[in-house]
């Protein structure tokens, strides 16, 4: 499922992608980072954004508190505000109340027209300098697993996926030797930017594009799951989420081809992410 959210968002059809999470209601699970603000983007711009462009501010601030403020509160309390996510978290301020720092955290992103529309709605929120920055302080408390560029020691996700769509066989290998090593399975950066990360991979268009990418992809697919079925402690419930993610890759590659023994990998994973949280039952499809 997540990867079909990331092949629609790659591809812009947003009216898919909000159909999907409508049917699914995706936007009150836990996902991954890059998964989320696609949801969350799609929905701006299918609901909201044609709204703002002529000047229908009350119309849209409507249409969020009667459609989605209870829809979206799981989704916007873990997504950064950036430029394109800060109207949904101000129309969620205007109606629920804003946390601290709140309204600094999203009007140096917001139109001089959405401001002031939200005056009228909160007096408090003031203008400010269209050249003031955001301080430090007033960044959001939730940062985004995009910019890390490295986990601890000698291996980065981002240099990885530099090396294998750039289709550099040595260097990428060199990297996927760590996977094997115990404290790398164990690091929390390492865990928890690996879905999304995948997730790039395997919407790339070099990877499709380019055939020794596309096999050092599959190598590195290879090498994770190698990793993870030998960790003593498998199946393990920090590691759920790159079970799934595997699984979502190793579909994607093969679709209906897919051999017995990737059949009995995607098994395998699926089954692992079950047997450490059988509520992801719901969440697995066809």
């Amino acid at each position: 499922m997540q990867m079909r959210v990331r092949l629609l968002e790659a591809q812009g059809r947003d009216a898919e992608l909000l159909q999907l999470a409508a049917k699914h209601s995706l936007w009150a699970i836990r996902n991954p980072y890059r998964v989320n603000n696609a949801i969350l983007n799609a929905i701006y711009r299918q609901e909201f954004e044609p709204l703002e462009r002529v000047g229908a501010f009350q119309t849209a601030f409507d249409l969020f508190r009667t459609k989605w403020s209870s829809r979206l509160e799981v989704a916007l309390s873990v997504a950064a505000v950036d430029r394109e996510l800060a109207p949904l978290h101000a129309y969620a301020g205007l109606h629920a109340g804003w946390p601290s720092g709140g309204i600094a955290r999203v009007q140096p992103y917001l139109t001089k027209d959405f401001i002031n529309f939200a005056e009228l709605i909160d007096p408090g929120f003031k203008l400010v300098p269209r050249d003031a920055t955001v301080p430090n302080s007033a960044l959001s408390s939730v940062s985004s697993p995009e910019t890390p560029s490295s986990t601890r020691g000698a291996f980065s996700w981002n240099t990885l996926l530099d090396h294998v769509t750039s289709g550099r066989v040595q260097e990428a290998r060199g990297l996927l030797e760590t996977f094997g090593t115990e404290a790398l399975l164990a690091d929390i950066q390492f865990v928890s930017l690996g879905p999304d990360k995948l997730f790039a991979l395997a919407t790339d268009p070099r990877i499709e594009q380019d055939a020794a990418a596309r096999l050092l992809f599959q190598e590195v697919l290879s090498t994770l799951i190698d990793a993870l079925l030998d960790c003593s402690t498998f199946p393990e419930q920090r590691h759920r989420d790159l079970y799934l993610a595997l699984a979502d890759c190793l579909t994607y590659l093969h679709g209906g081809s897919a051999s017995e023994e990737h059949s009995n990998l995607l098994v395998g994973l699926v089954g692992a992410a079950l047997c450490v949280d059988p509520r992801r039952l719901g969440g697995v499809s066809n």
